[in-house]
């Protein structure tokens, strides 16, 4: 039942990739690597966000439904 998600990368592993691709002229350059990840970022920051609030909705929906009082605090 491992997933691709589920296995660990061991830093030795990491190390022995990035010489590869450093070796082999496929390594991207840290702008590229900055962009990607400003990319990812903006599409799934708001994503995120709005799964959060309605998790802790959820969650005061439950709490209410038992009779206990909700008090938020930021």
């Amino acid at each position: 039942m491992n997933s691709e998600m589920e296995k660990l990368i061991k830093p030795s592993d990491l190390r022995a990739e990035a010489q590869r691709l450093i070796s082999t002229g496929r390594m991207p350059s840290l702008e590229a690597l900055l962009g990607a990840v400003a990319d990812v970022r903006q599409k799934y920051q708001p994503l995120i966000v709005q799964a959060r609030i309605a998790d802790i909705t959820y969650k005061a929906d439950v709490i209410r439904a038992r009779g206990l009082s909700v008090k938020y605090r930021r």
